[in-house]
């Protein structure tokens, strides 16, 4: 074979071995190389210097967790949802739980896009503030250690987990209420708020209440659309989507929990009082960049 032809041969052969490493799946995003200008960078051999590879939009890939990965960092370096990860990995039953190792199907920009239909926030364990937001102490009954949400045929179930079971206690001496704000529409605001608490009005020990923050309707002890059932250390409360303004079962739904102690065996200002606050997840409305528990279908 002629030199020249056996040289034309060599490049093919080295363009085709990089098409087919330039085609292979990559775990996770990575910059491309920067070429090696030559001392003459005009020369029409030099190749041009090229942006970072971006993040794959066209087709499917897979990324291998990492430590410190969670679903949603996931999904922010992809520029992808939550609930486009969940729907492209059907073997993800529990957002908040992902294993270093663990393959992620990272699916096309334009995927399915459906909101999970169970969310969950863990809580650490003796993460009690004052009103000032000081950290402070408290029984386990005004400890979340954990808020589950889960969205059934024409139910939203909310399960707010404890260090121990709410007692009965005078709500003269001592008020414990807990509240759960549900956003319905997506714009970072609640528009029903449920509370259990042992001091409303007119209801004698711990009643459940549902209030259209929009109407002001409130809907209390018997009249409440749901039901509440209290375990050995958890809170389980269900409303109706009907109540909560999707008559047909459908959208989203956002919530955060949070549970208030205020214990007074003399008056507010007696020196032995005490007062607590909890929260799930702990950056809620109306601070700043709130999250939340989301559901939907």
């Amino acid at each position: 074979m002629p030199r020249s032809t056996r040289g034309l041969a060599v490049v093919a052969g080295l363009a085709v071995l990089m098409a087919a490493c330039n085609g292979s799946i990559i775990p996770h995003p990575q910059p491309a190389p920067t070429p090696t200008l030559g001392a003459d960078a005009s020369a029409s051999a030099v190749a041009t210097p090229q942006a970072p590879t971006p993040v794959p939009t066209l087709a499917t890939v897979t990324y291998r967790v990492r430590s410190g990965d969670t679903l949603l960092r996931i999904a922010t370096r992809f520029k992808r949802t939550i609930g486009q990860l969940i729907t492209a990995n059907p073997d993800i039953t529990d957002p908040n739980h992902i294993e270093i190792g663990q393959l992620i199907v990272i699916p096309v920009a334009d995927a399915p896009d459906i909101p999970p239909s169970i969310a969950v926030v863990n809580d650490p364990e003796n993460d009690l503030v004052d009103e000032l937001n000081f950290e402070t102490t408290g029984p386990g009954y005004a400890d979340l250690v954990g808020f589950a949400v889960r969205l059934n045929a024409a139910d939203l179930l909310m399960e707010l987990d404890l260090v121990t079971t709410p007692p009965n206690v005078d709500p003269a001496v001592e008020t414990v209420s807990y509240v759960i704000n549900i956003d319905t529409t997506g714009d970072g605001e609640p528009d029903y708020v449920i509370t259990y608490a042992n001091n409303l009005p007119g209801e004698p020990g711990y009643t459940a209440s549902l209030r259209n923050r929009g109407t002001g309707e409130e809907l209390t002890g018997v009249s409440f659309p749901g039901t509440v059932e209290v375990t050995k250390m958890s809170i389980k409360i269900t409303a109706s989507l009907d109540a909560l303004g999707s008559a047909d079962g459908k959208g989203e739904f956002s919530s955060a929990a949070s549970v208030a102690r205020a214990f007074e065996p003399d008056a507010p200002t007696d020196s032995s009082a005490e007062q607590s606050f909890d929260r799930a997840p702990d950056q809620q409305w109306p601070g700043n960049n709130p999250r939340w528990a989301t559901v939907g279908r």
